[in-house]
């Protein structure tokens, strides 16, 4: 009840071999979603402005201008004349000119799974935070495995879901053996990589590609630098004092 804020009462017995769950929930009342919420947007790594378009609060940066990484691009405290300070939610997109560097290794020798067919279960019941374990401990685990971890929920008549969950934890035993890859392969993953960095950033456009490859160590090696195009806010909410 303590960890639970949902939860107005709870009982716990054992009848047998089976436990008796009494949940109460709390009701509580309903808290309007704030849309106005405090923003800036503020420059999530450094670059050179080349268009701004602000769709909420006040812009502090102009084209052209070159910008460090954390630097105030757009301020939801918006400076009227008439009615005095005005508090936003900062929205849009600054675009900027920018430039990663970009260094990717693929190993041509790598560790491979295979499951031995091994598996350790173990279930227990969590009742508000807290396990109860319908195992006993059996001391350490293999020295290699994956965790399959399962939690179903319990409801009362379809339409009441208690605080109370059924655990089931999976650990199944892997050796790994070395196996080599070509170095087709290897090109093909660390591309793979570049396209991830690509598809990670907001409205990019690549404008220039410096990339070079090379086998160094054992290893596949793309690298270089990337120039382009791309919007550089993020959203970082602000805390004010009304007087």
């Amino acid at each position: 009840m303590v960890d639970n804020v949902d939860v107005a009462f709870i009982s716990i017995y054992l009848k047998g071999t089976t436990a008796v769950v009494q949940v109460n929930e709390r009701k509580l009342t309903s808290e309007k979603e704030n849309l106005n919420l405090p923003i800036n947007l503020v420059a999530d790594y450094p670059g050179q402005i080349v268009n701004l378009e602000v769709v909420s609060g006040q812009s502090v940066v102009k084209r052209g201008e070159a910008v460090e990484k954390g630097q105030l691009l757009v301020s939801g405290i918006i400076d009227s004349n008439t009615v005095g300070y005005r508090i936003k939610s900062a929205s849009g997109k600054v675009m900027a000119s920018t430039s990663h560097d970009i260094y990717y290794e693929i190993p041509l020798v790598q560790p491979k799974k295979y499951y031995t067919g091994n598996e350790n279960r173990q279930k227990s019941v969590k009742i508000l935070g807290k396990y109860i374990n319908f195992f006993a401990n059996s001391g350490n685990l293999y020295e290699k495995y994956d965790t399959i971890y399962n939690e179903s929920s319990i409801t009362l008549f379809d339409v009441i879901q208690l605080p109370v969950y059924f655990v089931e934890r999976v650990y199944s035993e892997y050796i790994e053996k070395d196996v080599e890859i070509d170095v087709k392969r290897a090109r093909e993953l660390a591309y793979d990589n570049y396209a991830e960095f690509a598809a990670g950033r907001k409205s990019l456009t690549i404008e220039k590609e410096n990339l070079e490859e090379k086998i160094e160590n054992g290893k596949f090696i793309l690298y270089g630098t990337v120039e382009c195009i791309e919007d550089i806010s993020q959203e970082k909410p602000f805390y004010y004092i009304q007087e």
